[in-house]
């Protein structure tokens, strides 16, 4: 009966037509690309800087993710132009063609050892041009597949959305895992091969889509986006508060699954190894908890839940980072699935909570710039800042007070800018 219930949840109805499928299949192929990178710092670091120590590898190579800090933004402002002129799904499926070639590239980057410095700076260039592509997606796609969809149908939705960005992380924690136990430099590179691979599959699935009846590039221009970054600058306390929000939302991702893979193996006796069998399935745990949680909430004020959700964050993970050191592999995944989580609970209305500042017809350029800074500062900088703060602190729990920092700010945040209803959100659609 369960099992049933649950199998019903995943049900797409006839609201959702081969262009939101194509959507869903090439975010998850997508997500395979980009969380690769993550997963695999920890074998990349010793490659490409093996001058420094350990814990200043895993930092650098984390630090690399901070390229998106500009490439994203600069993304996001490209391709709302371009889903803007030439289709929305136009734009999303060049934006992963894009993200496939750099991908296929990062397969062939030389190491230090090959050619000294070029290695590191070829790493940092390629993994900037695949921010520009990735940023394609997270601009128009989170929002495009709640177009025209009323408050109910838009919630599943999103909650299908999030499963696929799961679902593609999952199958790139599964493939870095095979990578780091096979040891050898040429598994991460089949790795990243296979990304390039499945981006292809992502753009011929996204080509084939705009052949429908829909005719989507007839659309009123005005449901691209924004016609000039000026009407960002005018809104800018919005756009601080949607990074702010988007960053932490990440957070809730990269410290249990990236974070937690490199910095347990530095406090206690469990190996890279060990963390890394067990990241794909708190993976799935994630997945399955997307639309089961959903289901429950999907009657609750989003304010009321995301914010219900980052007070207990906030209070708790200093206390669970405190007995980290030389603890349990059991306590270890409990505070793993902890966050992970309070961090589903956090992500369920949230794109719902988007919507109502921004729209969905209107807010691609401000939600895809937000984004962008959010998941570069925030997010992204998560595995190499708590790595730095503990390296300097010598504190374990330092990480975890930073985390719970940003959630007090989250919580100020959604006071200020309350979850709107259902006929405010219509009239910004």
């Amino acid at each position: 009966m369960f099992f049933r219930r649950y199998l019903r949840l995943f049900y797409f109805s006839e609201s959702f037509s081969r262009r939101d499928v194509s959507i869903l299949l090439g975010n998850m192929l997508d997500h395979f690309d980009a969380g690769l990178y993550g997963f695999l710092a920890p074998v990349l670091a010793p490659l490409f800087f093996p001058t420094h120590d350990p814990v200043v590898q895993l930092i650098l190579a984390y630090s690399i993710l901070a390229t998106s800090l500009i490439t994203r933004p600069l993304g996001s402002i490209i391709f709302s132009i371009m889903a803007r002129r030439r289709g929305a799904l136009w734009a999303l499926s060049y934006s992963l063609l894009g993200a496939s070639v750099t991908t296929f590239l990062m397969g062939c980057v030389p190491t230090y050892e090959m050619c000294g410095w070029m290695g590191p700076l070829s790493l940092l260039l390629l993994r900037g041009f695949g921010g520009i592509f990735a940023a394609g997606e997270a601009t128009v796609a989170q929002l495009y597949i709640l177009h025209q969809k009323p408050f109910q149908q838009g919630l599943k939705a999103s909650q299908y959305y999030h499963s696929t960005s799961m679902a593609g992380m999952i199958l790139a924690s599964f493939a870095a895992t095979l990578a780091i136990i096979g040891g050898t430099e040429v598994a991460w590179r089949i790795c990243f091969f296979a990304g390039s691979f499945a981006g292809v599959v992502g753009f011929l699935i996204r080509y084939f889509a705009k052949q429908e009846p829909e005719k989507i590039r007839k659309a009123p221009i005005a449901f691209y986006g924004i016609a000039a970054t000026k009407s960002v600058m005018k809104l800018w306390k919005i756009v601080l508060a949607l990074s702010v929000v988007s960053g932490f939302s990440y957070m809730t991702y990269a410290i249990p699954c990236i974070f937690m893979n490199s910095f347990v193996p530095l406090i206690s006796d469990h190996s890279l190894e060990t963390m890394m069998e067990l990241n794909t399935a708190f993976l799935i745990i994630d997945l399955i908890l997307i639309p089961l949680l959903g289901s429950l909430l999907i009657k609750q004020n989003p304010t009321h839940v995301m914010g219900g959700a980052v007070l207990i964050l906030a209070f708790t993970c200093p206390i669970l980072f405190h007995f980290l050191p030389q603890s349990s592999l059991l306590y270890i995944s409990f505070v793993r699935l902890w966050i992970i989580f309070w961090g589903v609970v956090f992500l369920c209305p949230l794109s719902q909570w988007y919507r109502s500042l921004v729209g969905t017809t209107r807010g691609y350029l401000i939600l895809g710039i937000a984004q962008a800074l959010g998941t570069s500062t925030l997010g992204r900088l998560t595995p190499s800042l708590g790595l730095w703060l503990w390296e300097e602190t010598s504190l374990v729990d330092s990480p975890a007070m930073w985390f719970s920092f940003c959630a007090i700010g989250v919580f100020t945040i959604l006071k200020m800018y309350p979850f709107k209803t259902q006929g405010n959100t219509k009239q910004n659609d």
